[in-house]
């Protein structure tokens, strides 16, 4: 094709002076020996190079990747017309207008740099004007990942530095059909608990609303699109809300950062910038972990400005929630921007089943990411298909906990999490408790015993404990409904109902009988009382204490 000597073998030594200044070597060229000769002597350098390719715009890497794919030169009218003219300018002009700091195309900002020459060559017996690489270029950018669609040029680590793996999952799915029972309920905070972290919570309820499910006070309006939350097969279910995602204006990851307060009435376009990650996130090479440190630095050096620009670092009034500190200046940029990053990897793109996720061995945080097994189709939007196995039953013990197994049916899922109490999460069984408050809750939603005991029977793994069911019956007659006051006192309807506790084993937590109906108990046992006394077929309430 052309070597850099060839190619700059017709340069004034204007246009060699320019591109020396573009590449940060003009002082190193002496005066006095062939300044061509030591421009291409220095540019021969792949790290140089390296550094300069890694620096460009996504525009200007991936015209250069395009004209790899034609073999090292494209003709040139096809190549102005996709990346920009190149003006014809003489040696006066150029030093008088200095397109090469002022560029008005991807294709001066190439040529500038000396990146990209032009020049005639034979094409099937015709003279045709090309926009060619320079051969030692050509060759630098060959040795890099051809896999990459961009040319990411930050430390890759291998697989054995990574000790654990979370797989990109749907488990969103779950979570959002808990989150939805957690608002027809009307949960607190604290009920939740750790079933769903308050970062996603916040995010679901986003996503709830771009969907139509929810409106901006989190009530839902939609019943039909609850239902498609609930039953809709789940691969196609977790593409859709990708795509919404990946559209959506109502999403502002900005506004989700914890610990940040945000001030005054300047507005982010949260829509641009999460564009303008999704095309460098897809532009990464498959199968390849990378540091999650080494991506936010590699931003702050190459694309600093992927949220906002220059004068937009001390307009936007971000306040630092524990300290108060204004988060003003670029000089802050890795509290705002950095972190900004680090939540769209450990959050919506792991979320959205694009990225998986690596721990070092004994740390709680992830390290590390690579691209998942669907990440190519969902970044292009293409809809995911991959089996998943469901199931329709879960436990109900004896003691009123209630474990769904992963893979439970979102539906299933919904329902018990509705009205049951909310105890927790342990590997893939989540925890449920049903007992007086939550039959209360199932009462306020309108939930009647009848269809709870139908579910139990239904759904429950056979045979569904009888004390369950009884217990269940009988906390509509508040006669059979067995009082327990903290700290001490258990009172109890009826002489019989406290004869037939001293000749059970509930016997152990009872200190002293008071009266016929009433006995003190162990204030430390109150709780393993309570799961007895469930086991027996009687539900009990916790008043204040005594």
């Amino acid at each position: 094709m052309a070597t850099l000597s060839d190619t700059f073998q017709n340069y004034e030594i204007g246009m060699i002076l320019i591109i020396a200044e573009q590449w940060g070597i003009e002082d190193s060229l002496n005066q006095k020996k062939n300044r061509t000769e030591q421009l291409v002597n220095t540019l021969s350098n792949r790290d140089l190079f390296y550094e300069i390719i890694a620096a460009l715009p996504t525009n200007g890497q991936f015209a250069l990747k395009s004209i790899m794919k034609n073999g090292g030169r494209t003709p040139a009218v096809q190549f102005f017309r996709e990346f920009g003219q190149l003006r014809e300018l003489g040696a006066s002009s150029i030093e008088k207008t200095r397109p090469d700091r002022n560029p008005l195309s991807t294709s001066e900002n190439l040529f500038y740099k000396g990146l990209i020459g032009r020049s005639f060559f034979n094409s099937n017996g015709d003279t045709v004007e090309f926009v060619f690489i320079p051969d030692e270029f050509d060759q630098f950018l060959r040795s890099v990942d051809a896999g990459s669609n961009r040319l990411i040029l930050f430390p890759q680590i291998p697989e054995k530095a990574v000790h654990v793996t979370h797989s990109s999952s749907d488990d969103i799915l779950d979570q959002i059909a808990l989150l939805l029972a957690a608002q027809r309920g009307n949960l607190r905070n604290d009920e939740i608990g750790d079933l769903i972290e308050m970062n996603n919570r916040i995010f679901i309820l986003s996503i709830l609303q771009t969907i139509g499910a929810t409106d901006n006070k989190n009530t839902i309006i939609n019943p039909d699109i609850l239902k498609t939350l609930l039953i809709k097969e789940r691969s196609a279910l977790l593409s859709k809300l990708c795509f919404l995602w990946m559209d959506s204006e109502i999403i502002n990851e900005l506004r989700l950062l914890p610990n940040l307060l945000f001030e005054g009435k300047w507005k982010n376009d949260p829509s641009k910038t999460r564009k303008i990650v999704i095309e460098i996130i897809a532009g990464l090479p498959d199968e390849k972990w990378f540091q999650i440190k080494d991506f936010v630095s590699w931003m702050h050096k190459i694309h600093p400005d992927f949220q906002r620009i220059a004068g937009e670092y001390d307009t936007w009034f971000i306040k630092d929630s524990e300290s108060g500190e204004y988060l003003e200046g670029f000089e802050n940029w890795d509290r705002v921007d950095g972190t900004l990053l680090s939540y769209f990897i450990n959050g919506p793109f792991h979320w959205m089943g694009i990225l998986d996720l690596g721990w070092k061995k004994g740390e709680n945080s992830p390290f590390a990411f690579k691209k998942s097994r669907f990440a190519k189709q969902l970044l292009q939007k293409e809809t995911i298909s991959y089996e998943s196995e469901t199931t329709d039953s879960f436990t109900l013990f004896k003691n009123g906990e209630i474990l769904l197994q992963s893979g439970t049916r979102r539906e299933l899922l919904y329902q018990i999490a509705r009205f049951c109490g909310w105890k927790g999460k342990k590997g893939r069984t989540t925890r449920f408790m049903i007992n007086s408050a939550s039959l209360e809750r199932a009462r306020a939603q309108a939930i009647s015993t009848s269809q709870i005991k139908n579910l139990f029977n239904t759904h429950a793994k056979k045979p569904a404990p009888e004390n369950i069911l009884k217990a269940i019956d009988r906390w509509e007659d508040k006669n059979s409904t067995i009082t327990v006051e903290t700290r001490t006192l258990l009172r109890v309807p009826t002489k019989e109902i406290m004869d037939q506790l001293l000749d059970s084993r509930a016997k152990q937590y009872i200190v002293e009988r008071l009266n016929d109906t009433h006995v003190i108990v162990k204030a430390k046992d109150l709780y393993r009382l309570r799961e007895t006394l469930t086991e027996m077929g009687y539900f009990s309430n916790l008043i204040s204490a005594v």
